[in-house]
């Protein structure tokens, strides 16, 4: 009777486990939580040139860490980003930054963290991904090379995705066209600057 008892418990404690992996670990996305924030938003690609005094072409290389920004009242984490590394293979615009230069590695920050599990981003901007090719269109704010617009500055140069999380409140037909907005900037600046 013990065996038995000992089979079963074991069995049911395989099965719970198994759910549990299976409930957890299933391939999906994690949760993401996009805060809305005015920023500089761009109809052109001339516009987005001019108000951005440094543009690059390299490849990320790997994140270095993330800042997270606690809150003065109760210590919970009201804010953050990440820093990338980033690998400048051409220098296409520079306003004279001596860290901005042609095989240089610069710290480029992304307004996206992960906190408790959670995907913290501002405007669904979607990290850069390892060893990926981009086209950045920066500015320096406070020592940090920062991507302009949020979203607007950073072009994908191997996919046509344009690497943004979708906001779950918003109307599918909004996003299609926010997405397709994207993608003609995007492919303008690849047409200009190469893929």
């Amino acid at each position: 009777m013990k065996k038995i008892l000992i089979v079963g418990i074991s069995v049911l404690t395989l099965t719970f486990g198994g759910l549990f992996v299976a409930k957890n670990f299933n391939g999906s996305e994690p949760k993401v939580i996009s805060d809305h924030a005015k920023v500089v938003s761009f109809e052109t690609l001339s516009e987005m040139e001019n108000e951005s005094p440094i543009i690059v072409r390299g490849k990320k290389l790997g994140k270095l860490g993330q800042k997270k920004v606690k809150s003065k009242v109760n210590d919970n984490i009201i804010s953050g980003w990440t820093e990338a590394e980033f690998l400048v293979k051409e220098v296409i615009k520079t306003d004279g930054n001596e860290k901005v230069k042609p095989n240089a590695k610069i710290s480029v920050g992304e307004l996206v963290y992960e906190h408790e599990g959670i995907i913290h981003t501002t405007n669904g901007y979607k990290e850069m991904k390892n060893g990926e090719d981009y086209l950045l269109f920066l500015i320096e704010r406070d020592g940090v090379l920062s991507i302009r617009g949020v979203t607007f500055g950073k072009v994908p140069l191997n996919t046509d995705d344009v690497e943004m999380y979708a906001d779950e409140d918003e109307p599918e037909e909004e996003v299609k066209a926010e997405r397709a907005n994207f993608a003609k900037l995007f492919n303008e600046a690849k047409e200009k600057y190469g893929k």
